[in-house]
């Protein structure tokens, strides 16, 4: 079964045999003699029989496990940057430890928001009961008068809006912070790696432009690329566009006046990683007491539009 933690298996051993001086085609085979792995191999092996270069092997075989990680338009070009080099090592390890960050952090996230989602769900269906079941019921058998229940009822729905809306909310902000370092991390790398391996920086930064969807990425990468055609400098054309970072000009001017912007690539991609990973902490940890808080004014919300009229009513105040 492909699953990312049988393809992290296959990663590793691939990758541990070809840092022993294996060629991939000899790494393959012996891959192949895996139970575990023996899919992957036996696959990659196949396609490169029929005369396909091994990113598309690669990705006709792994990309069903991989889909969430965006396999197609982040991993296949990357791939094809280390063709080009002539080796895939160096990416390989970058892709398996692309693909070990991206599980961990989703088994943090799981194992945090647990408690928190349960409350929601269960504010949900308590909301839902009240609705369908709670209201009717009270009608019924404590003759609450008409206005008292209409009130009650709008003040649920109240209460359900705010709950889905705020909880939307907070999931997005979510997805959106964790998801907006990934594209300029992904673009240093690759113009670090291909660079390093004698890849001029203009063609590097074409390549990046093939592996990009997001719209403001590629209209970045655009105008960087006018911009070095018509004799800007590098920092020049990126502080032009707000979709990078200020934090990295420092390395860039450095690189300029040094002409060393391999080493400047480096530490951006470097920086990117941490920050990444510090903000994936933050959002944690803040994601929590978010969704608390949320639970807790829905249910200010629901007191005050259904436990109050109905102490009112009865006399209970």
């Amino acid at each position: 079964m492909r699953t990312n933690t049988s393809i992290l298996l296959f990663l590793d051993i691939l990758i541990s045999l070809l840092e022993s001086g294996l060629e991939l085609p000899a790494a393959l085979a012996v891959v192949n003699t895996q139970k575990r792995t023996a899919f992957y191999a036996d696959g990659i092996i196949r396609e490169m029989k029929q005369g396909k270069p091994f990113s598309q092997s690669f990705a006709a075989v792994c990309s069903g496990p991989l889909k969430r990680n965006r396999f197609t338009t982040v991993y296949v070009p990357l791939i094809r940057a280390g063709e080009l080099t002539g080796t895939v090592l160096p990416v390989l390890v970058f892709i398996r430890d692309e693909i070990q960050q991206d599980t961990d952090e989703r088994k943090n996230t799981l194992t945090v928001l647990l408690y928190p989602a349960a409350i929601m769900l269960c504010a949900l269906i308590g909301t839902v009961f009240l609705l369908t079941a709670g209201i009717p019921y009270l009608e019924k058998s404590f003759r609450v008068l008409p206005e008292t229940a209409v009130y009650m009822k709008d003040g649920i729905r109240l209460s359900l809006w705010f709950l889905l809306g705020a909880g939307s909310l907070c999931l997005f902000l979510y997805y959106y912070l964790e998801k907006k370092e990934y594209v300029p991390y992904r673009i240093f790398y690759v113009l670090h790696f291909l660079c390093g391996s004698g890849i001029t920086l203009e063609k590097a930064l074409r390549h990046c432009l093939g592996m990009i969807r997001e719209k403001k990425g590629r209209k970045a990468l655009l105008n960087v690329i006018d911009g070095l055609a018509n004799g800007t400098p590098l920092v020049k054309a990126c502080e032009a566009d707000t979709f990078f970072d200020a934090e990295i000009l420092v390395w860039l001017t450095a690189a300029g006046a040094g002409g060393n912007s391999i080493e400047a690539f480096g530490k951006i991609t470097a920086w990117y990683k941490k920050r990444r990973t510090q903000r994936h902490t933050v959002l944690l940890r803040f994601t929590e007491p978010a969704i608390i808080v949320i639970a807790g004014i829905y249910l200010l919300i629901l007191i005050e539009h259904s436990v109050l009229p109905l102490l009112t009513e009865f006399g209970g105040m």
